[in-house]
């Protein structure tokens, strides 16, 4: 049980980063985009998502290794679509970020690495192949 709820926060993190990104971007209510503040929103998401797998504990069931390494793939690739909204289609015509879409690359980088740090946490565990 523990380790589903573990999950959801997962989910969780992983969703209101995103949500607030997406708002520093899109529903500024100036009406300008604020990139900057999103990648560095996005990228605090990813390290706090990095720190909390490592954190995890060995015990986790397979299915649910495999849903949070799903839930943290989507994160990165939904980084790596924003590194290039940073740079081609921002919603304030002419405006380029290049520098947010460094920091949207290098959260994305984060996330991908905390996926081969559960793969390889689980794999170094021989007593959980049984279950």
């Amino acid at each position: 049980m523990k380790n589903i709820i573990l999950s959801i926060l997962v989910f969780l993190i992983s969703f209101i980063g995103f949500t607030f990104t997406s708002m520093q971007i899109y529903a500024s209510p100036d009406g300008n985009s604020y990139p900057f503040n999103g990648s560095i929103i996005y990228f605090g998401t990813s390290v706090f998502l990095f720190i909390f797998l490592y954190t995890l504990d060995y015990n986790m069931h397979k299915s649910l290794k495999w849903i949070n390494i799903l839930i943290v793939a989507s994160f990165s690739i939904i980084g790596l679509f924003l590194t290039l909204t940073c740079l081609y289609a921002l919603p304030v015509k002419g405006q380029v970020e290049p520098l947010a879409s460094a920091i949207f690359l290098l959260s994305s980088m984060i996330a991908i690495s905390s996926i081969f740090f559960l793969l390889r946490k689980y794999k170094s565990n021989p007593n959980l192949e049984k279950t």
